[in-house]
Order: C-alpha cells, then sequence, then structure tokens
C-alpha cells in the first residue's frame, strides 16, 4: 500500500485539469501576429502547467517559449489545460484562434494525452498499481481513440487550409507514470501507443514531422516528469523544446548517401563486410571499401538496388527509408498499420530510434550515429561474427560487458560533465647545423619544459542533438615567463556548441563561428570518430587488465602502432567524405600520418562503474608519446616547402610527450544558453 498515496495524488491533479473550462484559458492570451510566430495548440503540457503558481497563464518555461526563445519568433501559446482534441477543434471555430493561425510562421501541436487521461480517472484507473481494465472500460477506451483518429486528421486539415505555408510540428505522447508501476505502465503504454500510431499515420498523409516525446521521456520518467504528477519538469520542458527544434531543422545538405550509411550502420552494429564476388553495379567498384558492405546488405535482405547495373549509392536515405532498414535488421515484429512504411516507422518511434521523425527528411552522419547507436542498445545481435569487445583483451565477459556498454553511453550522453588537464612536452632533436642556432637552442629549452592546459565541458544530448558548454582554461608555459615572454599563452577561451551552431567568447561577448552549419556532423565524426572508428580503436588495444573495484572495474591496456593502419585507413576516408581540405593531398596525409603512428607508445587507463546498461566511465588517464620526423614535411610542395626543408636540415626530428586526466559525472543538468548570446548563424 505504499503506492497509494502518490496514485491519488495523481488522480486528484487529473481530476483537478480536467475540471477547467477549456473555454477560460483559450481567450485573450495569444501575442501580436508576425511573420516569425509560433502558435501552440494542446494542453496543459504546452501550456506549462504547474511550473508557475496559480496557472492562471502559460509559464515561461514551457517548450513553446523556449522553441520561440532559441528560434527568434513571438510566441502565441493557445494551449488549454485539461483539452481534449475534440475540445481543439471547438477552439479552432474561434475566430482569434483562426488569425493567430493565419498569421504563424509555426504550429505545434499537442494533443490527445486527456482523451485517455480524463477516463483513467473516472474509471478510477490510478488509485491502484494494478488496474484492469473491465470489458465497459476497454470499449470506452476504444471508442476514444476512435474519435482521436477521426480528430486529428480534422484539426491538421483546419490548420493546412487558414495557413497553407505555416510549418506543423506533431507531437506524440509520453507516458508519466514510472516503469515501477508495472501493470499501470504497461496498460497505459498500450493506449497510448494506439493513439501514437494514428499521429504518426496521420504525420505521413500530411507530411509534418513528429516530435518524439514518448521516446524521449521513456526511462526518463524520475527526471522529466514532476512528482505525483503527469506535467513536465523543467527539465522535461526543455528536452520537449529541443524536440520540437529538431523536428524544424531543415533538411541536411551534408546527407548521407546510402553507400556510406550501409558502411556506419552495419560497422556499428558489429556486422562484419562481405567482399565476395564482382560488384556488378557501375557506381560501385569492386575494389571499393564500400562493396563489402553494400553486398552484405543486400544478402541480408536489408536494401534493394535502384536497379541491375547501378545501386545508387550516393542516394540520400530518408528516415522512412532507415526506419524499414532497422525494421528488417532487427527482425522486428512490427505493428500492423496501412503500410510496411509506416509500421517500420511506428516501431521506431516506440523503440526511440528518432528524435523527431521526418518521413522524408534525409539522414545525416549525426543523425545515423545516434539512431545506430540507439538500434545497437536494444541489444540486437544480427550475425554471428558481429564485432564485440575484441577475443584478444582475455578478460572476463562481465568486464568486457561492462566496458563496451561505457563506450556506447559515452559516445551520446544524455548529460555529462567533465574535467580534465593535458600536459605537454616537446624534445627537438637538433643536427649539427641546428646546434650551431643559437636562436634554435632556446627554443628546443623553452618546449622541453611541459606545457599545462585545464578543460571544463558541460554536454547534453537530446536524442543526438548535441548541447555542450567548454570553458579552456589560459595554457600554462611558465618557461616563456622565465624567459621574459608572457606565463600563459592566452585568456580563457569559451565555446558554445547548440547542434550546428558554435559560438566562441575570447573577450567580452560570445561571437557566432561563420560557415560552422557542419558542426554536428563533424562533431560526431571526429570526437566520436564515427564509431566504425571506435570499434577500430578497441581493435588496436593491447595488453589489456581488468581489475575490480568496489563500483565497477579499472582498465589498463596499451596501443599495438601495427593495428593502427585500418584506423588511420578509415579515419582518413571519413575526413575525406566530409570535404575537409588542407594543402596535403590524401596519400600524402596517409603517408605522413603513419609514419608518425608507427612510433607511437601509449598506456591509458580507463576507470567504469556501475554494471550492465548502467555502466560508465568515470575517468581516464592517457599517457603516450609519438616522434614526427621533420624529413616527413620536406618534400610537401606549395608555399611552405621551403621552410620546411630548412627546418629538416637543423632538426632530424619533434619527439612529444602528453599526458591527458579527464574526469566525468553524469549529472541531469541541462546546458544553459549563455546570458547575453542573441546572435544567430
Amino acid at each position: 500500500m505504499r503506492l497509494k498515496k502518490p496514485l491519488l495524488g495523481l488522480a486528484s491533479a487529473f481530476l483537478t485539469v480536467s475540471m477547467l473550462s477549456p473555454a477560460a484559458f483559450a481567450a485573450s492570451r495569444h501575442a501580436s501576429v508576425s511573420s516569425q510566430t509560433l502558435v501552440a495548440l494542446g494542453d496543459s503540457i504546452p501550456f506549462g502547467y504547474n511550473l508557475v503558481p496559480g496557472n492562471t497563464a502559460p509559464a515561461p518555461q514551457a517548450y513553446p517559449f523556449l522553441i520561440g526563445k532559441a528560434e527568434g519568433m513571438q510566441v502565441s501559446d493557445l494551449a488549454v489545460p485539461g483539452s481534449t482534441s475534440t475540445d481543439l477543434i471547438t477552439l479552432l471555430t474561434k475566430a482569434s484562434v483562426q488569425q493567430a493561425i493565419k498569421g504563424a510562421s509555426v504550429v505545434t501541436i499537442d494533443t490527445g494525452n486527456n482523451d485517455l487521461l480524463q477516463l483513467a480517472v473516472k474509471d478510477g484507473l490510478l488509485t491502484t498499481a494494478t488496474p484492469k481494465l473491465t470489458a465497459a472500460e476497454a470499449a470506452q477506451f476504444e471508442a476514444a481513440i476512435l474519435q482521436f483518429g477521426k480528430n486529428l486528421p480534422a484539426i491538421l486539415t483546419t490548420i493546412r487550409k487558414l495557413n497553407p505555408n505555416a510549418r506543423i510540428v506533431l507531437y506524440n505522447l509520453y507516458n508519466p507514470f514510472s516503469p515501477q508501476l508495472q501493470t499501470l505502465y504497461g496498460l497505459t503504454n498500450q493506449l497510448i501507443s494506439e493513439e501514437n500510431a494514428i499521429i504518426l499515420g496521420d504525420a505521413l498523409q500530411f507530411n509534418v514531422p513528429v516530435a518524439n516525446a514518448f521516446g524521449a521521456f521513456a526511462g526518463n520518467e524520475a527526471t522529466y516528469i514532476r512528482p505525483n504528477d503527469v506535467h513536465p519538469t523543467v527539465l522535461g520542458q526543455q528536452v520537449l523544446a529541443s524536440l520540437g527544434e529538431q523536428a524544424l531543422a531543415p533538411a541536411s545538405k551534408d546527407y548521407q548517401g546510402k553507400g556510406a550509411f550501409l558502411f556506419e550502420l552495419l560497422a556499428i552494429m558489429g556486422i562484419q563486410p562481405d567482399r565476395a564476388g564482382t560488384s556488378p553495379f557501375a557506381d560501385v567498384a569492386t575494389h571499393s571499401f564500400l562493396w563489402g558492405y553494400v553486398n552484405k546488405a543486400i544478402s541480408m535482405g536489408l536494401i534493394t538496388p535502384d536497379s541491375a547495373a547501378r545501386f545508387g549509392v550516393n542516394d540520400p536515405v530518408t528516415e522512412a527509408q532507415a526506419a524499414v532498414i532497422a525494421a528488417k535488421l532487427a527482425n522486428a515484429s512490427l505493428p500492423k498499420l496501412q503500410t510496411k512504411q509506416a509500421s517500420a516507422m511506428e516501431w521506431a518511434l516506440e523503440n526511440h530510434l528518432f528524435n523527431a521523425l521526418s518521413p522524408s527528411h534525409t539522414m545525416n552522419l549525426g543523425d545515423e550515429i545516434g539512431f545506430a547507436l540507439r538500434l545497437k542498445l536494444l541489444g540486437i545481435q544480427p550475425a554471428a561474427n558481429a564485432i564485440q569487445i575484441p577475443a584478444s583483451w582475455k578478460i572476463s565477459q562481465p568486464a568486457a560487458q561492462a566496458f563496451l556498454q561505457a563506450t556506447l553511453a559515452s559516445e551520446k550522453p544524455n548529460y555529462e560533465q567533465s574535467l580534465g588537464t593535458m600536459t605537454m612536452k616537446f624534445n627537438w632533436d637538433l643536427t649539427a647545423a641546428g646546434q650551431k642556432d643559437a636562436q634554435l637552442k632556446q627554443v628546443q629549452s623553452l618546449f622541453a619544459t611541459p606545457i599545462k592546459m585545464g578543460l571544463k565541458m558541460r554536454l547534453q544530448t537530446v536524442m543526438g542533438q548535441i548541447k555542450a558548454l567548454i570553458e579552456i582554461d589560459p595554457i600554462s608555459m611558465p618557461a616563456f615567463a622565465s624567459a621574459g615572454g608572457a606565463s600563459s599563452l592566452r585568456s580563457p577561451v569559451y565555446e558554445f556548441i547548440n547542434g550546428n551552431k558554435l559560438y566562441i567568447k575570447t573577450g567580452k561577448s560570445y561571437q557566432p563561428i561563420p560557415g560552422s552549419t557542419n558542426l554536428q556532423s563533424i562533431l560526431n565524426q571526429y570526437s566520436l570518430g564515427g564509431s566504425s572508428l571506435s570499434q577500430l580503436s578497441l581493435q588496436s588495444y593491447t595488453n589489456v587488465q581488468a581489475t575490480p573495484t568496489a563500483s565497477g572495474y579499472t582498465y589498463t591496456m596499451g596501443i599495438d602502432p601495427t593495428k593502427m593502419t585500418a584506423f588511420i585507413d578509415n579515419m582518413m576516408s571519413q575526413f575525406g567524405s566530409m570535404g575537409i581540405q588542407s594543402g596535403t593531398n590524401p596519400a600524402q596525409m596517409k603517408t605522413i600520418m603513419q609514419t608518425i603512428f608507427k612510433t607511437l607508445q601509449a598506456k591509458l587507463q580507463f576507470t567504469v562503474v556501475g554494471q550492465g546498461t548502467n555502466a560508465r566511465f568515470s575517468s581516464m588517464n592517457e599517457s603516450m608519446s609519438i616522434v614526427i620526423p621533420t624529413n616527413l614535411f620536406a618534400s610537401q610542395a606549395g608555399s611552405q616547402s621551403s621552410a620546411a626543408a630548412q627546418m629538416a636540415k637543423e632538426v632530424k626530428d619533434i619527439s612529444l610527450t602528453m599526458n591527458v586526466t579527464s574526469n566525468y559525472a553524469y549529472q541531469a543538468t541541462s546546458v544553459p544558453t549563455p546570458a547575453g548570446l542573441t546572435q544567430t548563424l
């Protein structure tokens, strides 16, 4: 009976909201219409219920206002606590509401919650931890869902007629109850999933995106939902806002071609390529590294080529197509909707594979990595030769699983805070000619003293979209101070990242960095290594030892330089696909990197806390050294070739030793937008 009081509290909250008059809240609450206005329609969720005392007006912390602030739009929040989809149809007949919609740039719709919840309160289903539906109650819910299925297309049709050009975002329904209440959670999940299937079907019909609140809140109920309530916390509202922003984001120009999509997906899932045979496709050469992945995907029935002679390797992959591929890969038992594509998309939403699902939206690299990692976390093992922790590690299965789960979690954490330091020391090995250069010898002496730098980072990821605040301490250079120079290289640097937007502050204010619209892909590719790079890096670790601790494991390992070739090949192909350019051609850069990596000596130590899917990295220490022969650059063409040649005469090589230490925490703390940051890219 310990659950009785919280359940009664929820019932009281429902009754209070249900008895409020929808009409009383709808009057005179919309802002002046402009060409950049967001109109929010729905119930107490977009209203921001219980976030401010009295609930007499929409809360400024509600997600429509957060989207408006981020997108630079005025907000007309017409959400009505207690309203159902039928009430929303009535609201749309009001002249003032119609006028607001006619002038809107964006319309968000979040409705259907009370269609179910008011019946649940009426039938007393929330006063017990183990509710059971009678035949009459089940019929009532079925009728309510059927009515919702009629109301939603009518709502969308009305809005389209009032404003054909407005962008519409449909929110699906989240489950507000704790999974610990197994019977109640299971029952509400079943009912909510039926309405969510209707939402998805209408989204496909009207070609509008679905903001996947269901997926974002699942497993995060304690953080995103107020205690003894069904409404979002401030943090929950921020998550809903982020989903809306992602749904409104324009289609990426740097989409993944079909070949690259399959390569990343299969590599992350741990499925080996099949390079047997000869490619029949003019756009996929047999010697191409993509052929093995294309061949494997076709043999597994994941995808069909455009024709017998053309695969379509550079064609974009839409989110709808990705859902179908994932469902086939998982051999999923799909809900029976109108089409196989709709069924696959509903399955993908229910399993949290997408944040905001837009059927025609093309997948970019950042989208795919988040999508593929969530698919992998479902525990799918589609092939006997799936790559996991390499057998060469020779550690226990629990230790291997903990490290793997920590690696996956680190690539897309919901929240992460890190505090790190980096110490670097250079050794310039001078030639006989260099020994005669007094200035060069002074430089050699200065760089032999350790250089230190600190870094703090707060990171938030909402189903694939990165938001981060980074502080880089001044680089400490004590040797330069003793020589009469500055003791630090520069003042602190602050970086703020929000999806594709990057801002840097080196003085008094943040400034947007032009041309950073590809930032999300670069972050995923460079920082996370495209995940396929992460898998390859696991294979390069050697002499791995795992020591159990009271809270998890400590791992020590080295790196085998001879196993870095595949890592370098993969990384070079990845960076090339992103259009990263330099004065050095890819072949030269590859040679340089391979030569340097052969000299690599490294020792790493990771600490993992938690078990199973809860395993997380808590600290990392890396000590490494490399040798950079200067003659590598002497033969480079370009404006710097003469300087490089002169340097090679005086410096044999430059050795770098580096130590990096990081400590991690995973508190559910959102990343704030820095005060005064108003400029947009």
